[in-house]
């Protein structure tokens, strides 16, 4: 016995020393089955390139009661990634954890810096950060949940663009004026976060050697000189956006020309056919692809019908693998075309986006009649999936076996590209009209507000694109726990309060109601006071809205803090899931040798004593 208790002193002592060694050593371990917190070797050369310091202020509402667990442990990971970022840093980055608590001059500091809370009940919730260098900042308004897998991607960008003397260097080139059309509201946001120069469609030769993103956007019947500038750009390492259509429905002036025969219609195709050929990219600039089960539901002039040649995509048709359309919920695809590579390829073709197996083609000119439930009768459901936006990537063919007769500026032509580069593909440009992302906002003049993420698409390709080249090294990690139970625990709490919370939302409303009511009396030159029934039912109805706001704010911290509670119990199963049954079989193991042990103890007696008698 003695023995047995002099080892488990011994254990405990060498278990202190270890917890005594470990706060004294910057030592830290990943167990995660994901690695969620090792930081990839491309962040590390970020890491060791920051100079001067960056200073990292990371705004999180941790003490706002009554916010979701699921937030507080997002906001944990994200304080526990960036303390990893400052430890591997050499110095080189500080990190602060702020607490902007309600009121205070902290919380005035995360709206002046811009960030986007999460509203509960009135209250702020800030997870964002703030990144300085001397006077350059950068800052991520947000950390979404949605992005869980991409927050080293995220930050590793932000530290990477930070350290730029200069914003990305896009340049755009289109069959389109762009700047003079209005139905392209995108361009205007493209100056502001860019530095964006607009090159010539006819007459530009060679593509600026200092360009980080060339955007061509619909090349509509485009020059043999003008695709030979891009095809050698691309030769020489450069990164293209390539946005290509075979039916730009927005090309057509005269929207009356829909309803016309369709070989009167124009053509309204782009397409790069030289490039795009060499790659052996299939791509047909004449039809366009139809999405049965994606279809987006219009107004047809007989009725409200499924037109699957607009298709309506959400996130579980979007790459959750690829940073540029992790974090899209939602995607108007509007008559476009689609993607696939020849069998006899060495290059990748990773899509963003796809189709359903429910899929046809039809001839592009024939979707322009305005009748879909005519058009439906011409479509066959042939099937497969096909890529409507991807990553092309490898050592890309030039399209072309030599300098063009009419080419002229004495440049080496150059038959491969020199190195391994990416090119984002989409078969589709009408994505970018106003139109089928923007909504006007409570129907006034000139207010609008996104209502699908096709432009941030466009943002987070060129993003991609015009990031660092030590960028290429980071991706997104994959999540593989569910945590279904957990989710079963909160939406059980949920509905159990859904009931007390909407009722007190309606009651809310009701009293808002009567109080605008009550208010719609009073002449806007306020000439007149109210009487004092007026008033005092005024009086009345504004201290129920309090009353009733301080409920509701109490059932939804009540519904939080329940829920909290669960997932607390939750977490103790968890912990307690493995030791418990460690420490039952060692109970039973110390119980048998203890066993043993006085069945040795009992022999030796017997043959002592059968020695002593014989």
């Amino acid at each position: 016995m003695k023995k047995n208790i002099k080892i488990v002193y011994r254990a405990f002592w060498c278990l202190f020393g270890l917890w005594a060694l470990s706060t004294v050593l910057p030592l830290r371990f990943d167990i995660t089955e994901d690695k969620l917190y090792s930081l990839s070797p491309a962040t590390h050369n970020i890491l060791q390139q920051l100079q001067p310091r960056v200073r990292v202020k990371l705004y999180w509402s941790r003490s706002v009661s009554g916010a979701p667990q699921d937030f507080k442990n997002h906001g944990q990971r994200i304080a526990d990634i960036l303390a990893e970022y400052q430890s591997k840093s050499s110095g080189n980055l500080s990190v602060e954890v702020i607490d902007p608590i309600p009121l205070s001059r902290f919380e005035d500091e995360a709206f002046a810096a811009k960030l986007d809370p999460r509203w509960i009940d009135e209250e702020p919730l800030f997870l964002g950060a703030v990144f300085e260098q001397g006077k350059m900042q950068k800052k991520i308004t947000f950390f979404t949940p949605e992005r869980e897998a991409y927050i080293e991607y995220d930050i590793s960008q932000t530290l990477a663009q930070i350290t730029k003397d200069q914003p990305t260097k896009l340049r755009l080139l289109s069959s389109y004026d762009l700047e003079k059309d209005k139905r392209w509201s995108f361009i205007a946001v493209l100056k502001q976060v860019y530095d964006l120069g607009i090159l010539d469609y006819n007459k530009t030769r060679v593509i600026p050697d200092d360009t980080d993103v060339l955007f061509v956007f619909h090349p509509h019947k485009i020059s043999i000189a003008v695709e030979y500038a891009i095809d050698q750009f691309i030769m020489k390492g450069g990164r293209v956006l390539l946005a290509v259509d075979p039916f730009a429905r927005e090309s057509l002036e005269n929207l009356a020309e829909l309803g016309a025969v369709p070989t009167l219609i124009p053509d309204v195709s782009s397409t790069l056919p030289n490039i795009i050929g060499a790659w052996r990219l299939i791509y047909d600039p004449k039809r366009v692809v139809s999405d049965h089960e994606l279809s987006t539901i219009i107004d047809s002039g007989v009725g409200r019908v499924g037109y699957p040649f607009m298709i309506s995509l959400a996130a579980d048709q979007m790459g959750s693998d690829s940073v540029v359309s992790a974090d899209l919920k939602s995607f108007l695809y509007s008559e476009g075309g689609g993607f696939w590579l020849d069998e006899n390829t060495t290059l990748q073709l990773t899509p963003l986006m796809e189709t359903s197996q429910r899929t046809g083609f039809l001839e592009a000119r024939k979707a322009g009649f305005t009748k879909a439930s005519g058009l439906l009768l011409d479509v066959e459901v042939s099937g497969g999936v096909y890529t409507l936006a991807g990553i092309l990537s490898g050592v890309l063919p030039s399209g072309f076996a030599g300098v063009p007769e009419q080419i002229t500026n004495g440049s080496p032509h150059l038959l491969q590209s020199q190195r391994s580069t990416e090119i984002i593909l989409i078969a589709d440009t009408d994505f970018l009209a106003d139109r089928n992302y923007l909504s006007s906002q409570n129907g006034r003049s000139g207010a609008v507000k996104p209502i699908r993420d096709n432009f941030d698409f466009l943002l987070n390709a060129i993003d991609y694109l015009g990031g660092d080249e030590r960028m290429l090294g980071i991706r997104g990690r994959q999540l593989t726990r569910p945590f279904t139970r957990k989710r079963e625990i909160q939406e059980k709490a949920r509905q159990l309060w859904k009931k007390k919370f909407t009722e007190l939302t309606e009651d809310i409303y009701a009293t808002q109601t009567k109080i605008s009511q009550i208010k719609q009396k009073i002449p806007a030159h306020g000439v007149f006071e109210l009487n004092p029934a007026q008033a005092q039912a005024l009086k009345v109805h504004q201290e129920k809205l309090g009353q009733l706001k301080i409920s509701k704010r109490r059932v939804f911290r009540t519904m939080h803090e329940k829920i909290d509670e669960l997932e607390n119990k939750l977490i103790v199963f968890n912990l307690l899931l493995v030791p418990l049954p460690l420490v039952f079989l060692a109970l039973i193991f110390f119980y048998l040798r203890q066993l043993r042990d006085r069945r040795q103890k009992a022999l030796a007696l017997i043959v002592v004593e059968g020695e002593n008698i014989g």
